[in-house]
């Protein structure tokens, strides 16, 4: 007889050989066929095979399973550090701006704006607006 499960840690089945079927002529019904085999055998001692899963002994497949549960763990662990780490923002090392006051060498605070993000620049916050709603932008390097 055998039954299948999925298998966790390895997304495959694994098929499972129990080691008694009481279906002892492969009929699919347990009938008088069946109890006359039992009978004959009955009374006497009985020493059941170890269960195997995919030809492994069941404790060793067992081990195996908590191994790879121990790694994945583990591996999330380091994933979150990971992850953790990133999320602190790298330290800006130049500042600059684009405003309607003060566009530099550009005819305009968008052309300003255009020229500081092709030039590696990255905006800082979002644009804001002083007196007269005149439109200012932060930018930083790293």
């Amino acid at each position: 007889m055998a039954f299948f499960f999925w298998g966790t840690s390895t997304n495959l089945f694994a098929q499972v050989d129990y080691p008694y079927n009481p279906d002892s002529d492969g009929d699919g019904f347990i009938a008088v066929a069946d109890l006359f085999e039992f009978l004959s055998v009955f009374g006497g001692g009985i020493v059941p095979p170890e269960l195997l899963v995919d030809s492994i002994p069941l404790g060793t497949y067992l081990e195996i399973l908590q191994e790879s549960v121990v790694l994945q763990a583990m591996q999330l662990d380091s994933l979150q550090t990971e992850l953790g780490a990133s999320q602190t923002p790298p330290r800006p090392i130049e500042y600059t701006t684009c405003s309607t006051l003060y566009a530099g060498d550009y005819q305009s605070f968008q052309d300003c704006v255009n020229a500081r993000i092709a030039e590696g620049w990255w905006a800082f916050g979002g644009v804001t607006y002083g007196g007269a709603n005149e439109p200012h932008q932060a930018f930083v390097k790293y």
